[in-house]
């Protein structure tokens, strides 16, 4: 009797560990005990190659400039505008094509085309249309197009350099007349006037008067640990190491990922800069990479380590930076930025969100170049004005940072101090930058000058 109740016993404490072993093997492969352990057992879900942002889309003037005599105007990407000249831009058939040493002095009217890096006959091509087999080993990152005094047709002019790696412009005639780009150019410069201060780049344009719209969008999030483990070969073998309170850390022994989800940003690392890269173009390799870890969004615009919209010894090689409502979000967290060497992505930064549905909008007036021009001699009295380096653009106010959008006092919303979770407010702002390396970020709408920005 007593042998039988041991056996009785014995049999049920195996059938009990069988049986929670069993249960405990279910949660740990489906990944619910994933965030108890410090090692990523579970392969996850895979994430898709992603197919958007479109290399070609990338690859589109960040800027034109728009000049009658000493009269400018600003078009930004996206507005009716920006469409109306690249269309004239795409369409301009070219013919006799000759170099010159400088862009004639007798120009009464032009739109100058500014890319964010190098185009040439195999990047970019579609912006030389039929000048491709005459630019052949051409570099270019400007095209003009202009309309000189007494001339009936207007040119077109490739800024850049040559097969040889000289400084050189390519000229050549277009079938646009110069009365109608003289019509075009006018309504621009007349519509939406901007200020040129000549600066240590080029010119910095300013609006003479103008609005933007404050805007609230919601935002959406990535699935985080599928896109963690594209960054590793083996997930498995993966470490998490909480660093912070906000921070953490995934690594296999040589590449790490760091996820900061206080500030909603992912940055990774591999430090084998001597493995030889897939692709010799690093542009192609930065877009291809993105492509395979996580995508991006529609509106973003390419810029090389020569072009960033700002001063930074420090740049990446690749950024790519959003566009929103045609003007770039100038913050570095918002940035898809990449340090390449040898063809190998040896740093990669993204946001953590991407915008999804407007939430809110409301045009605001933004300060002109009078007043902002009287705010940087407050700030900077023994600076003058060509010493600055002006973008407007925006700046991202992520959940917990102060509100800035302002409601009906009626509303409810008019009681919220804090930009709300799931959310982020973008605030109209001048970057200005200085040859001395000063950088401030001023709140375009109330001249406030603002902390961090693309700085932070």
């Amino acid at each position: 009797m007593i042998k039988s109740i041991y056996r009785i016993s014995k049999t049920i404490l195996l059938v009990l560990l069988v049986g929670s072993s069993m249960v405990l093997s279910y949660f740990l492969w489906s990944g619910n005990l994933e965030k108890g352990t410090e090692i990523g057992f579970v392969q996850g879900t895979s994430l898709p190659i992603s197919t958007t942002p479109v290399l070609n889309d990338t690859i589109s003037p960040y800027q034109i400039t728009v000049q009658r005599d000493n009269e400018y105007a600003d078009v930004q990407p996206n507005s009716s505008e920006y469409q109306t000249w690249t269309s004239i831009l795409l369409s301009a058939q070219a013919s006799h094509p000759k170099v010159i040493g400088s862009l004639p002095s007798d120009v009464i009217a032009s739109a100058t085309f500014n890319f964010g890096i190098e185009i040439n006959d195999g990047l970019g091509n579609k912006w030389m249309k039929n000048l491709t087999q005459a630019l052949t080993g051409w570099q270019c990152r400007t095209i003009v197009l202009y309309a000189e005094r007494g001339e009936a047709l207007c040119h077109i002019a490739y800024v850049g350099e040559n097969d040889a790696g000289t400084d050189s412009i390519l000229s050549a005639s277009t079938g646009l007349t110069a009365e109608q780009m003289m019509q075009t150019v006018s309504a621009e410069v007349e519509k939406q006037p901007a200020t040129a201060w000549n600066d240590f780049q080029s010119i910095s344009l300013v609006p003479e008067h103008g609005s933007m719209q404050r805007l609230v969008y919601t935002t959406q999030s990535p699935d985080l640990l599928p896109l963690i483990h594209t960054f590793f070969v083996n997930p498995q073998a993966i470490t998490r190491i909480a660093e912070t309170s906000h921070t953490n850390l995934w690594t296999d022994g040589s590449r790490a990922v760091q996820v900061d989800s206080q500030n909603s940003t992912l940055d990774y690392e591999d430090p084998n800069a001597s493995q030889e890269g897939i692709h010799t173009n690093d542009y192609v390799t930065a877009i291809n990479f993105l492509h395979a870890h996580g995508g991006g969004p529609t509106d973003l615009i390419g810029f090389d380590s020569y072009s960033a919209l700002t001063v930074d010894p420090n740049a990446p090689s690749i950024v790519f930076t959003q566009y929103v409502d045609g003007y770039p979000i100038l913050n570095n967290g918002a940035n898809y930025s990449m340090s390449i060497d040898t063809g190998r992505v040896l740093q990669f930064d993204r946001p953590l969100w991407t915008l999804g549905t407007l939430a809110r909008k409301k045009t605001v007036p933004i300060l002109d170049a009078k007043r902002l021009g009287s705010i940087l001699k407050r700030i900077a009295p023994s600076t003058p004005l060509d010493s600055f380096h002006v973008e407007l653009g925006y700046v991202p106010l992520l959940p917990g940072s102060r509100s800035r959008y302002t409601s009906p006092p009626s509303s409810s919303a008019a009681k919220r101090s804090v930009v709300q979770a799931n959310h982020v407010e973008l605030e109209p702002a001048y970057y200005i930058s200085s040859t001395s390396g000063n950088i401030w970020v001023i709140d375009a709408v109330t001249g406030e000058v603002l902390p961090g920005g693309q700085a932070t």
